[in-house]
């Protein structure tokens, strides 16, 4: 009675025997199993030959055979060379035997002759363990392939974090620098202010004066980039249509891109909102612009498009990790310039890096990407040599009713006019102080000052039993403590007070706290004059310019 095959499926096996009688009827048993011979060999070289031709599942491997290596020693190099494992038979079992095919790691042993039902459990068995070696073998190299991709994911982030923390330390740098330099362009700004106006009738005098100021008008400029790739700049956020931004800056970015080339706008149909400043997009758009112009000596087109994002179409790829689950627009600048090479590209955001030498200031880019990072959103690049460069824009979009968007961009001027109020002026630095104290002063204003917060708070306790000021301007930042505070424990106090707050930079996370729950207004250094006059009236007035 023939045997009935127990394998799910059929195997592939390779007979190494020297004896042709006992090989085949060997091949007759394993076929009665319901598995394929696949080959017969008589010595080692043939039996490594067929192994490479036929990749067996198994080996049924003699242990003594002719030629020049044995059973063992054959055994040994198909499981080395092939990962195929061996099956030992042989008519003799003694114990030396047995030790010495330990070497090859067999997957079985048989003793001849071949009792059906022993051969048959014993295949079984064999295959097997062929089985959960291979299993083992795909876990291994998935495990492998995972610590593999791990690695490289932590790596990486590394490389993301050290980024990060270099582009944060020099952040805080540029910060304090942009800080100092702001209270010096104050009054250099407000005393030139006042004096051409104190010039009318000296016309050459006063067009002296006008240029300190437009001097220090474009070192401000400066210091707003510096704030803003440093991520301290005080954005005046609202809710604004991102096409009419762009087509609104279109004019001014068609001088920008010059002769030779021209500029297009792809924008979206409809309207596609969302919460910005679009002073700071206008800056991100210029910045792009006269890249994509630089990159294309001999003329030739930008691009600037807008799309809203669907579902799953997020910054993933500018990311690099989770993002939050919310609608978002699409904004890229595009041209047909010279492109950048990898290292470029890689490096294209990095502060101070420029491939322009000594034309360049390297800020142009990290400001881009410091006000999109302030406006919540996300930047990528893609570049290739010689066939143009675009930087995408991802930047959150709100969901509103049209009829509650602003209709304009930008703040109306408000009054200049002076009044008689008591002002508290809290502010260290000596020459911001008394130019402040002497512009509100002349305006009709009660002014007395203070340079830190000792001598702020005592005479604001001295203050409070003639009536109190009708405001208080602090500096955010003092060299004994918060202005921020200093402000909320009086408004705490008082809650009639007028308060504004200045400063060249600030932790906005507290001025926004604060702005949250009093009426304070603002001021950027180095504001202009006729900005420090419209602000101290609003506020007086009964208005705040809240920062967004």
């Amino acid at each position: 009675m023939p045997l009935q095959p127990l394998a799910p499926r059929q195997r592939k096996v390779l007979i190494v025997e020297d004896e042709r009688i006992v090989a085949e009827d060997l091949r007759e048993l394993i076929g009665e199993l319901g598995h394929e011979v696949v080959g017969l060999a008589a010595d080692g070289e043939e039996a490594l030959a067929l192994a490479r031709q036929h990749l067996p599942d198994i080996v049924c491997m003699d242990i003594v055979i002719r030629g020049e290596i044995d059973g063992v020693e054959t055994a040994c190099q198909i499981q080395d060379q092939l990962g195929i494992p061996s099956l030992f038979t042989t008519a003799n079992s003694d114990s030396a035997m047995v030790e010495r095919a330990k070497q090859a790691q067999p997957a079985g042993y048989l003793v001849k002759p071949y009792d059906p039902d022993v051969l048959r459990c014993t295949l079984e068995v064999a295959f097997s363990r062929v089985d959960l070696d291979r299993e083992l073998a795909a876990r291994t190299r998935s495990f492998e392939t995972l610590v593999e991709q791990r690695a490289q994911e932590f790596k990486k982030v590394q490389r993301q974090l050290f980024e990060s923390q270099k582009m944060e330390a020099v952040g805080t740098l540029t910060g304090g620098i942009a800080h100092d330099f702001n209270n010096m362009l104050l009054p250099i700004m407000g005393y030139s202010n006042m004096l051409v106006e104190a010039l009318g009738d000296q016309p050459e005098l006063a067009k002296m004066a006008d240029e300190i100021h437009q001097a220090a008008n474009r070192s401000s400029a400066l210091t707003r980039q510096l704030l803003a790739f440093s991520r301290r700049q005080i954005l005046a956020k609202e809710v604004e249509d991102i096409n009419t931004v762009i087509a609104g800056a279109g004019q001014m970015l068609e001088r920008l891109a010059g002769d030779g080339v021209d500029l297009s706008l792809e924008l979206a149909d409809g309207r596609i909102f969302g919460v910005m400043d679009a002073a700071q997009i206008e800056q991100v758009l210029v910045n792009l612009c006269l890249n994509a112009r630089e990159a294309m000596a001999s003329g030739g087109r930008i691009t600037i498009g807008t799309r809203r994002l669907g579902e799953g179409e997020g910054p993933v790829a500018a990311s690099g990790g989770a993002i939050p689950d919310r609608p978002w627009m699409l904004v890229w600048v595009s041209d047909g310039g010279v492109g950048m090479t990898d290292e470029v590209r890689q490096r294209a955001f990095e502060p101070f890096f420029s491939t322009k030498g000594n034309d360049g200031t390297g800020l142009g880019l990290s400001v881009v990407h410091g006000i999109v990072h302030q406006h919540e959103g996300y930047v990528a690049v893609e570049s290739e040599q010689g066939a143009g460069t675009t930087f995408y824009l991802y930047l959150p979009i709100a969901e509103v009713e049209e009829d509650s968007a602003q209709p304009e961009f930008g703040r109306r001027e408000g009054s200049t006019e002076g009044g008689n109020e008591r002002i508290l002026v809290i502010e260290d630095e000596p020459q911001v102080r008394t130019f402040v104290a002497r512009a509100l002063s002349n305006k009709g204003y009660r002014i007395e000052t203070a340079g830190d917060l000792a001598t702020a708070r005592a005479m604001l306790e001295k203050a409070r039993l003639a009536g109190g000021y009708d405001m208080i301007l602090s500096d955010c930042v003092l060299p004994d403590g918060s202005g921020v505070e200093c402000l909320v424990e009086e408004l705490e106090r008082e809650p009639n007070t007028r308060a504004i707050l200045s400063t060249g930079y600030t932790d906005r996370e507290a001025l926004v706290d604060a702005a949250s729950e009093y009426d304070i207004g603002f001021l950027q250094k180095p504001y202009p004059l006729p900005k420090l006059f419209e602000t101290v009236r609003h506020v007086l007035n009964g208005g705040a310019s809240r920062p967004a």
